[in-house]
C-alpha cells in the first residue's frame, strides 16, 4: 500500500519511539523499508533537524536523510526576514544555536529599549520555569 506514495511524512515522538527513546515495535523495519520516501518532521524546539537526525541514527542505526524541526523553521524565518534586536526567551542552548545559525543581534536584557522583536521558543529547564514564563508573558503584554 505505502509503496504507491512518493513521500511518507512522520512525526517521531510516540510515532517511532516512546518517551524513553525505545523504538516502537516495527518502527525499525518500517524505517528500513521506506527510508528513501520518509520525511521526518518534529515540533522539537530544542534540536535542529541535523541534531535530531544524529539522535535518530543512534536510536535506529539507520541513516535518515530528511529531518526537519520547528527550530529549523524559526532559523529559516529569522534568516529570511533579517530581524534585528531580538530578545529571546528560552534556554541558553537554543539561543546559542540561534546566534550561530542566524548571525542576528540578540539582546540579553529584557528591559532594553532597543528590543524590536520577541522570540519565545521553549520552556526553560530551570526548576523555576513557571515564574520565568510568567515574567516573559508579562513582558510581552507590556
Amino acid at each position: 500500500m505505502l509503496s504507491s506514495y512518493s513521500n511518507i511524512i512522520l512525526d517521531v515522538s510516540q510515532t517511532l519511539y516512546d518517551n524513553n527513546n525505545t523504538p516502537l515495535e516495527g518502527s525499525y523495519y518500517f524505517l528500513k523499508k521506506y527510508n528513501k520516501k520518509i520525511i521526518i518532521i518534529s515540533n522539537v524546539g530544542s534540536l535542529t533537524g541535523n541534531d535530531l537526525r544524529i539522535k535518530l541514527n543512534k536510536i535506529f542505526s539507520i541513516k535518515l536523510n530528511k529531518v526537519i524541526t520547528s527550530l529549523d523553521l524559526v532559523i529559516e524565518y529569522l534568516n529570511k526576514k533579517q530581524l534585528d534586536n531580538i530578545f529571546h526567551y528560552g534556554s541558553n542552548k537554543i539561543l546559542e544555536k540561534l546566534k550561530k545559525e542566524t548571525n542576528l543581534n540578540f539582546i540579553d536584557d529584557h528591559l532594553n529599549n532597543k528590543i524590536e522583536n520577541l522570540l519565545f521558543t521553549s520552556l526553560c529547564s530551570d526548576s523555576s520555569w513557571i515564574k520565568l514564563t510568567q515574567n516573559a508573558l508579562n513582558l510581552m503584554t507590556r
